[in-house]
């Protein structure tokens, strides 16, 4: 018999990095939606949005920062009890680490209009990355737009756990991203255990929509407990599951959200 624990969609505001978030919760990103920084700023406070379980709850308690956790409450499945020691040694790199690469965009062709829809399905495509596999995208390094006052962020990277099969494909992907070889290398962390077997059934087609930013994180003094609301909402509206999500991303000076889910 399958257990059945109370848990729901929780949405988490931190002032810490995907990284750090993903080890101190001993997050599993068949459990993740993804993550949106408050304000365009790297030291902005982040929501993390994911499928809530019992262990999630109790390791949030022992974290540092500003804490504004909320959680839509539903029945979750666990397919197996899971005991998560969180003051235990992580995996080491090459053994389910997490991997952060840059999608883009290339310096020179910032202005192009070609943005996440035009290159996370490209990823996906040579690296063969499957959507359970992936924590979302992080936006690095805010800048000023064309010498002009809008700010837009430098570059996004994707945040996924690694299979020994993903390797060959970022080197096709970041050797066809910049011919001249300037394109960062991928970044390997420690990551929270061994990838799962593969899955069947993972074909579809990767729709990055953009949605309008939740009206309650348009308002200043909503700041992330509003926008945090905001962003539960919109996915359980459009009734996406973390297991086919390959994130979220920001889009400022629109006031948009990219949401980006595999449609099976």
């Amino acid at each position: 018999m399958i257990p059945a624990v109370s848990g729901g969609l929780a949405t988490d505001a931190r002032s810490v990095g995907p990284l750090e978030y993903i080890r101190a919760l001993w997050l599993r990103p068949e459990d993740c939606y993804g993550f949106l920084p408050v304000e365009l700023s790297d030291g902005s406070s982040i929501v993390y949005v994911y499928r809530d379980r019992p262990e999630y709850a109790a390791a949030r308690e022992g974290l540092a920062g500003p804490r504004e956790a909320r959680v839509m409450f539903g029945m979750v499945e666990m397919q197996h009890p899971v005991e998560i020691d969180l003051s235990g040694t992580a995996q080491p790199a090459g053994q389910g680490a997490i991997v952060s690469h840059r999608l883009y965009p290339a310096i020179r062709t910032r202005s192009s209009g070609k943005q996440l829809g035009h290159f996370l399905p490209r990823y996906r495509d040579a690296v063969g990355l499957r959507p359970q596999d992936v924590y979302g995208v992080h936006a690095r390094g805010g800048h000023h737009f064309g010498g002009t006052s809008t700010r837009e962020w430098d570059s996004y990277w994707i945040v996924y756990r690694d299979r020994p099969e993903y390797a060959a494909g970022r080197e096709r992907y970041a050797a066809e991203a910049d011919g001249k070889g300037r394109w960062p290398a991928a970044e390997l962390s420690p990551g929270v255990g061994e990838p799962p077997p593969a899955a069947a059934g993972e074909d579809g087609k990767l729709d990055v929509e953009k949605t309008g930013w939740p009206k309650r994180g348009l308002f200043k003094q909503a700041g992330a407990d509003g926008l945090a609301e905001g962003l539960a909402d919109t996915i359980m509206e459009m009734g996406q599951e973390p297991e086919d999500s390959f994130g979220i991303a920001p889009d400022f000076p629109q006031r948009k959200i990219l949401v980006a889910t595999l449609r099976r």
